[in-house]
This record gives C-alpha cells, structure tokens and sequence, in this order.
C-alpha cells in the first residue's frame, strides 16, 4: 500500500503540493495502527518544516497486488479536543 499526503488548503499557493509518501507492506488480514501517520510519512522533520499542519489530505492506493485495504483516520481539533473518525 502506498499512502501519500498532499496539501490541499484552496487558500494557499501550495494546494495541491505532495509532502510525501510511504510504501508499507501489509501481510494477509494484518491489523496496522500508526499514531501519528502525517509524520509518518514526511519524516522526522515534520514538526520544524511545517509547524501546525491543516488542510492536508491523505491518499491511499493498494500496489503491486490484488489485494484490499479497509482505511480509517482519526484526528483530533487542536482547539476544540473533538475527535473525528472517518471511514470514506
């Protein structure tokens, strides 16, 4: 599976912009959790290079298989503490 992070506040200048991506390879029915996935994928240097990151959006695509993936994220408003989970 690749998973790839874009920018895509229609506000800026850099809507649109990849930040990066990561392959992962899942075994057969195996369960991945990862805390923090943006990071994940732009690295360790993701907090000094893009500080309070917003309005990114997250692409996930199954390669080099036939194989299905279920996705869901969760992520939580800095400002309000609310929770959301999506499954789309």
């Amino acid at each position: 599976m690749r998973v790839s992070v874009y920018y895509s506040d229609p506000q800026s200048l850099a809507a649109g912009a990849k930040l990066g991506s990561k392959e992962i390879t899942l075994e057969p029915n195996q369960f991945l959790s990862e805390s923090n996935l943006v990071q994940a994928v732009i690295g360790p240097d993701r907090q000094t290079k893009f500080r309070d990151l917003t309005g990114v959006q997250v692409q996930f695509d199954v390669i080099g298989s036939t194989g299905a993936v279920l996705v869901y994220t969760s992520s939580v408003d800095n400002g309000t503490g609310d929770s959301i989970l999506r499954t789309e």
